[in-house]
Parts: structure tokens; C-alpha cells; sequence
């Protein structure tokens, strides 16, 4: 079983080690795709890129990632073609995730 970690002063938030992991990977792609300082920009993320960089299963990813956004750590926003075809979604970590990984950087449980 996946362990839990809780920010302090975050008691409505409670995440487990993936999605830490989901979360900081986002961070990553995210935090690069803008300019410095500018905070986090939207970036396109597979779920299978997702998976192999946290080393998940998909499924596992997918939940991770709902329940971040019902949670209002990330967004995220689906792309389509305009014939239909979708595309990556885009994913962004809100204010309150960056603030949650702040708390957790601050406590020490994560590093960076």
C-alpha cells in the first residue's frame, strides 16, 4: 500500500506516493514550458509518458490525476482535432498544488 503524506495546515488534502510522483512530474514538464519566474504553464502529457517516468500503470496514473483535479492541485483541459481526434490532454499544476508542494518541500518530504 502506497504511502500517505500530508502537507501541514493541508488537512483536506491527502495524497499518496504516486501522486507525488504525477504531481512532481507535471511540476517538471510544466514549470519548464514557461518562462522563469512566471509560474506553471499548461503542457501536453501522455498518460503512457506519465506512466513510464513515475513507473505506474496507466490506471494507476489516470486515478492519481482525477483525483488531483477534483482536489484543485492540477488542471486539466483535453485537446481536440477539429475532425474529433483526441489529442494529449494538457495538464497544469494550479496555485493551490504549487502552494502543497511548497508545504511539502518546507516539511522536507520532498526535495527540489
Amino acid at each position: 500500500m502506497a504511502k500517505k503524506v500530508r502537507a501541514t495546515g493541508w488537512a483536506s488534502t491527502r495524497m499518496n506516493e504516486t501522486m507525488v510522483q504525477v504531481l512532481l512530474e507535471i511540476e517538471r514538464h510544466s514549470a519548464s514550458a514557461g518562462a522563469a519566474g512566471q509560474g506553471f504553464r499548461p503542457t501536453s502529457l501522455s498518460l503512457a509518458g506519465l506512466s513510464a517516468a513515475t513507473n505506474k500503470s496507466e490506471g494507476t496514473v489516470r486515478r492519481s490525476i482525477k483525483s488531483m483535479a477534483e482536489q484543485g492541485i492540477v488542471s486539466v483541459a483535453s485537446v481536440h482535432l477539429p475532425n474529433g481526434g483526441q489529442l494529449e490532454n494538457l495538464y497544469c499544476v494550479t496555485p493551490r498544488g504549487g502552494e502543497y508542494l511548497a508545504a511539502l518541500r518546507a516539511q522536507g518530504i520532498i526535495e527540489g
